[in-house]
């Protein structure tokens, strides 16, 4: 497949294809740079989580995704918010037990109802993110989304934080169309 990456993508009628690399650590991004990539589209953020024995706190984070900016100048950078909890257990579990209601309680609590369940925490992941993106061009994208309302509040937040921090550069936040919540309200969400 190497011998192809060199050569141009495009669609039969015409459209230009990026080769973006999806990666969990850093040290990926040597193999996709050789093999020549034109951004990254999926930063999987959770991985920085669970490699240490406490929340990174926001320069922790900071330094982690301006150096994936840093190392892509003039290519985009996807930065997928945390996404753990349910089927994604991590060692943080006391962020995801003890949750009340039904009978697999868990379950629903994951990515960003997590996230909104535990503001401080996406605060912190948010001003990283921003932070890091006035040195590119970063995109956020906001995990297993069910409803408007969850992407208001994530908006919202970015936005709270974006003055607090003095920032002016404007970052696109979307969301992936992954759960069947999603796909019922992909016309609302695309709005």
């Amino acid at each position: 497949l190497e011998a192809y990456a060199g050569i141009a993508s495009t669609s039969l009628d015409g459209h230009p294809l990026k080769l973006m690399a999806n990666i969990e650590f850093p040290e990926e991004l040597d193999v996709a740079e050789q093999v020549g990539i034109d951004g990254i589209g999926l930063y999987r953020s959770e991985f920085l989580f669970l490699n240490t024995p406490d929340i990174p706190d926001e320069e922790q984070q900071f330094e982690q995704y301006v150096s994936l900016v840093r190392r892509m100048p003039g290519k985009p950078v996807t930065m997928r918010l945390l996404d753990v909890g349910g089927d994604k257990p991590w060692h943080y579990h006391q962020l995801t037990s003890n949750i009340e209601g039904g009978a697999n309680p868990a379950m629903g609590l994951r990515g960003v109802r997590l996230l909104l369940r535990w503001p401080d925490i996406l605060r912190t992941q948010l001003r990283a993110m921003l932070r890091a993106a006035e040195e590119g061009e970063v995109h956020i994208l906001i995990p297993m989304v069910t409803s408007c309302d969850e992407v208001n509040r994530v908006r919202e937040m970015a936005l709270q934080c974006r003055e607090e921090l003095g920032l002016t550069k404007p970052v696109s936040i979307g969301t992936m169309i992954e759960v069947p919540a999603s796909a019922l309200i992909a016309d609302e969400l695309a709005k």
